[in-house]
């Protein structure tokens, strides 16, 4: 059975999640999987890196919609991004582009065909009435090239810079887990040289 994937900050404690597993469940046959509903509200960097260190796990086929969208309402875009094993929907904000970088080659259409769409979309929830829709024809196989045109000006995403360094290594803050460890964008396999597990370690975030 194939697979859709929702990873969203719309939390558990609306009906907004099941509206969009409603919409997915009447359009098409699929295994529904929930990534999560807990990013922080409109942190698109930490949807993105949720996201991306997620996807490598699930089998070729999967499609994910990702909804962290402060821009709904406005002329920002909604895309697909078709990846050689799996297929992302999202906005064009630069949540999905990170996890279509960490599975290969990649191409990214813009979504333009309304037939694919809710018949009424809310300009404040198109991720049931756009990205769920959509996903859900992919699942029934329609062609990429049915959903709009491939473009190449999309919004990009990075985590920031890192620098390491013989004794200290610098980086962002990406996010908080629920354990409270801190995420950040520095590669701990480059670590290795820097830091002794065995002696103390000093951590300093800001200024402090």
């Amino acid at each position: 059975m194939k697979i859709i994937t929702f990873l969203t900050d719309f939390g558990t404690k609306n009906g907004y999640v099941a509206q969009m597993k409603g919409v997915a469940a009447s359009k098409t046959y699929a295994r529904l999987v929930d990534i999560t509903h807990e990013i922080t509200p409109h942190n698109i960097r930490e949807g993105a890196f949720i996201l991306q260190t997620t996807v490598p796990y699930f089998p070729p086929g999967t499609v994910h919609v990702a909804v962290v969208d402060p821009g709904v309402g406005t002329d920002r875009r909604g895309i697909v991004i078709a990846t050689r094993t799996q297929i992302l929907v999202g906005p064009d904000n630069g949540l999905l582009t990170p996890a279509a970088k960490s599975l290969g080659d990649f191409a990214v259409y813009e979504i333009k065909n309304k037939k694919f769409m809710s018949n009424l979309i809310s300009n404040t929830f198109h991720g049931r009435d756009v990205f769920t829709h959509i996903a859900s024809q992919i699942i029934n196989e329609i062609e990429f090239d049915e959903i709009g045109p491939i473009i190449n000006d999309y919004v990009d995403l990075d985590f920031g810079k890192t620098d390491v360094t013989d004794k200290t290594a610098t980086g962002k803050v990406i996010c908080i887990d629920s354990f409270g460890n801190i995420i950040t964008n520095i590669d701990g396999r480059k670590l290795t040289h820097v830091l002794d597990y065995r002696k103390k370690i000093m951590a300093f975030i800001g200024k402090k």
